[in-house]
């Protein structure tokens, strides 16, 4: 560090910043203090860097930046639109999961009996669309409580119920499905929809912007960096 100029006032300045910050240095101290005897721009800078550093922390340690501080922790509570936004995912949910667990008990939502399915193929579908509703309705649950589980569901349900709306349209025409059970399809609709606006709702900050400030005390810039 014998040249006052270039890396070496770079790589000093970068170690003084990490002095002032309280972290490890890059290079030994001793080294960096030999440079700082030997370089009057160093010293400047090292001067000017210590005077901000305190001014800054006195700053954050006022009354009026401790009461801002204090305000911006506290978490702020989902808006009543996002409220009721997971209201309305949870009780589709729930209401799913009911037809669901009314169709493992053998309740009829309008399925139409096949002559080309066996029994056991047909009880084996029946057994699929029950599991399927079943999940869907507890996932669209744990979505409302948890909306950021609302992006996968909203992915899943929004193919799912671009198919089903397909192949509901082609087997009504054929007279294959009846309006009970195109009525029971309308739970994992509503699901999808509100998944859909839950997930686009902004996330709620529960950390404050200024929370980078460390012990009361602002990181400086690093040497590098053009405002250094």
């Amino acid at each position: 560090m014998r040249d006052n100029e270039g890396v070496e006032c770079q790589v000093a300045r970068e170690a003084l910043s990490a002095r002032i910050d309280g972290e490890r240095e890059p290079v030994p101290s001793l080294r960096v203090d030999e440079h700082l005897r030997s370089c009057p721009d160093c010293r400047a800078w090292f001067d000017q860097a210590q005077q901000m550093n305190s001014l800054v922390g006195s700053l954050l340690d006022s009354e009026p930046a401790r009461r801002l501080q204090e305000q911006a922790a506290v978490p702020t509570p989902p808006s009543r639109y996002r409220r009721a936004l997971r209201w309305a995912l949870g009780i589709a949910g729930a209401v799913q999961l009911a037809l669901a667990l009314g169709q493992a008990f053998g309740l009829d939502f309008g399925m139409l009996s096949t002559t080309h399915h066996g029994t056991a193929h047909a009880a084996h579908l029946l057994n699929e669309s029950t599991a399927w509703s079943a999940a869907t309705g507890a996932v669209a649950i744990a979505a409302a409580v948890r909306p950021r589980l609302a992006p996968g569901l909203a992915c899943v349900l929004s193919v799912y119920v671009a198919l089903l709306t397909y192949y509901v349209i082609i087997d009504d025409a054929i007279g294959q499905v009846t309006v009970a059970r195109i009525v029971s399809h309308l739970p994992v609709a509503l699901a999808a929809v509100f998944a859909l606006l839950v997930w686009r709702q902004p996330e709620v900050r529960d950390t404050p912007p200024g929370a980078a400030a460390e012990g009361g005390h602002l990181k400086l810039l690093r040497s590098d960096d053009p405002a250094a």
